[in-house]
């Protein structure tokens, strides 16, 4: 006599409960953003870099730069992040392999601005925060 089939039952199953101290209770990861600008270009534009540094003890996964390049200026070229401008707000992502920071690590990209009454970038903002 053969035993009867077995019974096959898919039940969801749930991760382990996240014991104090674990990846759940940890700080966010702290991210600073300091902008330069050099080259003035002709036509009327100039070359920035910003450098975004994780000042705390966590790795930080992901980040986001925003910053005003005037009215009339366009980003051209951008080396080292991905970008999308709206009007005058530009915003940076990372590119792939610059997504994640170790604590006290950086990452740095550059980007062109060409247009009249280029200057300098404005209301810069880390992950919501401002930059130095």
């Amino acid at each position: 006599m053969s035993a009867p089939p077995a019974e096959v039952v898919d039940t969801p199953t749930q991760p382990p409960a996240d014991p104090v101290g674990s990846q759940g209770a940890r700080d966010p990861a702290e991210l600073t953003a300091t902008v330069s600008t050099a080259i003035r270009l002709l036509p009327p534009g100039y070359v920035g870099q910003v450098i975004v540094s994780n000042v705390s003890g966590t790795t930080a996964v992901g980040w986001i730069v925003s910053m005003s390049v005037g009215t009339n200026a366009q980003v051209s070229a951008v080396a080292g992040a991905r970008f999308q401008q709206t009007g005058s707000v530009v915003t940076f992502v990372p590119e792939e392999g610059t997504q994640e920071i170790p604590p006290g690590g950086s990452v740095r990209f550059a980007f062109r601005v060409h247009g009249l009454l280029a200057g300098r970038p404005t209301d810069c903002v880390v992950n919501g925060l401002p930059c130095q």
